[in-house]
């Protein structure tokens, strides 16, 4: 990591960036150099300026009231944000500042949807008034479900088109189908096919219309997009998160029908998403999809494993993940509604639609006993978490917690795990003797040739 993606990684409104998309930012960006007692007029320049070495001063309202920024300090118009950016600036000593003009920035936020909603966030929690735009983008509330088949023919549309059909009947819900061939969303909604809107941008037709325009409305059910399905033409991964910016502010739920079989589409779906449900044929599959995900997703995505019974068998053993039932060997309207129906898709949608609570722990050895009063504490109070995230120690505190069935039990794990024999293991170092050594006086015999004569 350079010293410029270091400084962007330290600043709050790019705390949540990953370093490549840091690394795109800082190339955005250009230095100036102040030399000491010059001056800088940020509503003249329009850009934001982050202070990469030196020390600057500004007059606050008032005379003799100086505010001083100090390297990592920033200033000026924040993308999507109602600023009043400050006057001139003076530079107490030589200086660099690093410019980034806003609509760089802006253009920067639009080729990634889950950075700019992470932005909006931050800054709003800053205390930074939202413009009307950053307003509209800034949802919330907007779920970007994948569903994705490591083999074709694995049920991927089905499943989500019956996914869809049970979110809608919730809230405003749009299908992308990103997949190339085989039945789609389309097809189980009954709905003639449109020509992909990635074929479209590729040939340079109708750009002047808007997404929305593109949309297929299904009474009663959710909104479909093709974007992929049918096109004859290479599809830039990059469409798709404008496309997503639109769609937020219009949906609560967008899924994403991802066949895989353009890698490059499928790993830039992967990292716009906020769930990612997995439809295997057989439980095998997992294993190799396993090193797939591992690679691709980096952005605490949720996945889950959806067990086909189609073509696994209704007897076969499956842990760790969910399954659907056999719907026999159609694949029209009829087949998704039955699948929608089903209790185990009941269960599957409650995934996203129920509002859960989550508690972190503590990871470290001594920092997670106290932990164990917390949660006993907390036990006495009634409060049900559906989440816990932890590791390590913190990870066996949580542990014996659940699995005691009261106060006393939990408490007497506790001081069973945490015994004085147990600490004493734990503080116990050895120092091997050989690479030990006496504090005495070196004594031997210095060679005549060591010293030079003159």
């Amino acid at each position: 990591m350079d010293a410029t993606t270091r400084i962007l990684s330290s600043l709050p409104p790019f705390r949540h960036c990953l370093e490549h998309e840091l690394v795109s930012l800082g190339n955005l960006g250009s230095i100036q150099v102040m030399k000491r007692g010059e001056r800088f007029d940020v509503k003249k320049a329009g850009c934001l300026a982050v202070i990469a070495r030196g020390l600057l001063a500004i007059e606050a309202a008032g005379a003799g009231n100086v505010i001083y920024f100090a390297p990592g300090s920033f200033f000026g118009p924040m993308p999507f944000a109602d600023t009043r950016p400050p006057g001139k600036i003076t530079a107490v000593t030589d200086s660099e500042l690093m410019l980034f003009e806003t609509d760089n920035l802006v253009r920067f936020f639009l080729s990634s949807y889950r950075c700019l909603r992470g932005y909006l966030k931050i800054i709003r929690k800053l205390g930074f008034e939202l413009s009307s735009a950053g307003r509209d983008y800034l949802g919330g509330e907007t779920k970007v479900i994948t569903v994705f088949g490591y083999t074709a023919g694995s049920g991927v549309s089905l499943f989500a088109s019956a996914l869809a059909s049970r979110l809608a009947a919730s809230a405003k819900t749009v299908v992308i189908d990103c997949s190339v061939e085989g039945a789609g969303p389309f097809d189980y909604f009954e709905k003639k096919m449109t020509v992909p809107l990635a074929q479209r941008a590729a040939d340079n037709k109708d750009n002047n219309r808007k997404v929305a325009e593109w949309i297929e409305p299904v009474g009663g059910g959710p909104d479909l997009l093709n974007l992929a399905h049918g096109t004859k033409v290479k599809v830039d991964p990059n469409i798709l998160a404008p496309i997503l910016f639109v769609l937020s502010r219009t949906y609560r739920y967008i899924i994403i029908d991802c066949g895989g079989e353009d890698p490059a589409l499928r790993d830039r779906i992967f990292s716009l998403s906020d769930h990612i449900f997995v439809v295997l044929k057989n439980k095998k599959e997992r294993a190799p999809i396993f090193g797939l995900l591992d690679a691709k997703i980096a952005e605490g995505q949720r996945v889950y494993y959806i067990l086909n019974e189609h073509f696994a068998g209704q007897g076969a053993a499956f842990e760790g993940g969910f399954r659907i039932p056999s719907m026999g060997e159609s694949q029209g309207s009829a087949t998704m509604r039955n699948l929608a129906g089903d209790e185990r898709m009941a269960s599957i949608s409650g995934l996203l639609t129920r509002r859960r609570r989550a508690l972190v722990f503590e990871t470290g050895c001594v920092s997670s006993i106290p932990l164990a009063g917390f949660l006993d504490a907390l036990r006495a109070t009634g409060e049900v978490f559906d989440v816990f995230y932890s590791s390590a120690y913190g990870h066996i505190v949580m542990a014996l917690s659940l699995l005691s069935e009261g106060s006393d039990p939990f408490r007497r794990r506790i001081v069973q795990f945490f015994s004085q024999q147990r600490f004493g293991k734990l503080l116990d170092v050895t120092f091997p003797d050989e690479h030990v050594f006496r504090n005495d006086a070196v004594h031997g015999v210095i060679p005549e040739d060591m010293f030079i004569r003159k």
